[in-house]
């Protein structure tokens, strides 16, 4: 139970960091008010611009949806381990 629970920190915690990441990208499409945006070499229009954060949103909904879940079973996991505990207590 404890590797789990351990697994499931670690996948939480990179859940997290890639919200972070997303959310500072989004922030950066939210800048700027020109035609186009330089990002690296490409350059984005409007629509590719709106497309691309719609995108980005859809994704930070998706992965809040499975930070919520994860952090939900994290929560629940330590009353499964003492449910389990006493059930087996029970049986001898």
């Amino acid at each position: 139970m404890k590797k789990q629970i351990q697994t499931l920190q670690n996948s939480l915690n990179t859940m997290k960091v890639k919200l972070s990441d997303l959310d500072h990208e989004l922030s950066t499409f939210d800048q700027s008010d020109e035609d186009e945006w330089d990002l690296g070499e490409e350059l984005y229009s409007d629509q590719e611009i709106n497309d691309k954060k719609e995108s980005i949103g859809q994704e930070i909904k998706s992965l809040k949806e499975r930070i919520n879940t994860t952090q939900t079973t994290l929560d629940h996991m330590p009353q499964q381990e003492e449910r389990d505990f006493r059930t087996q207590l029970q049986m001898h």
